[in-house]
């Protein structure tokens, strides 16, 4: 699992992490509904978020309850960098 383009030392607990992502965009989505950023946050194994997150996508009424969950991602990611910028964006100038 990464965080960013760092490695999460192997000690930490992936599923209490994972946890504190999804509470993190639930709260998110009231406050400023739109793509959820945690898109962004996938397994170095899959390539994809884990699968509680798509189950808090549907929860959250922005995945369809028979909508590809791979092609929702690719959408939810272009729309995260639509939103914010691409990875190949200049964020914080310079």
């Amino acid at each position: 699992m990464r965080f960013g383009r760092r490695r999460l030392p192997p000690n930490l607990p992936a599923a209490a992490i994972i946890e504190v992502i999804l509470e993190i965009e639930r709260k998110r989505q009231k406050e400023d509904p739109g793509p959820m950023l945690t898109a962004l946050v996938v397994d170095e194994n899959t390539g994809l978020p884990d699968a509680r997150w798509f189950a808090l996508a549907r929860e959250l009424g922005r995945m369809k309850p028979d909508e590809d969950p791979k092609s929702f991602w690719v959408r939810e990611v272009a729309a995260c960098h639509d939103k914010h910028g691409g990875p190949d964006d200049t964020i914080l100038g310079g």
